[in-house]
């Protein structure tokens, strides 16, 4: 499957320095989630330092942008699995 929009919304943050938390329900499971490029029509949204919960099909996860700008790709890390 691929990246959802409508299943990314933003719950927290993202004023003055703070860095934005959202939450992503994916129809993927964690390993397509995490994939470099996952999120690249996203990148309107995303900042560098951004917080994504993820609950995917074989479990959940938090990861940390790592990389993001209006034309070119966003990177994931896990920042900590369930």
């Amino acid at each position: 499957m691929a990246f959802t929009r409508d299943n990314l919304q933003k719950v927290a943050g993202g004023g003055s320095n703070a860095p934005g938390v959202f939450s992503y329900l994916s129809p993927d499971n964690k390993a397509a989630t995490l994939a470099s490029g996952y999120f690249n029509s996203a990148t309107n949204v995303l900042n560098l330092g951004d917080f994504i919960m993820c609950r995917c099909s074989d479990g959940a996860l938090v990861a940390s942008v790592t990389s993001a700008s209006d034309a070119a790709t966003v990177t994931t890390i896990t920042a900590a699995l369930a």
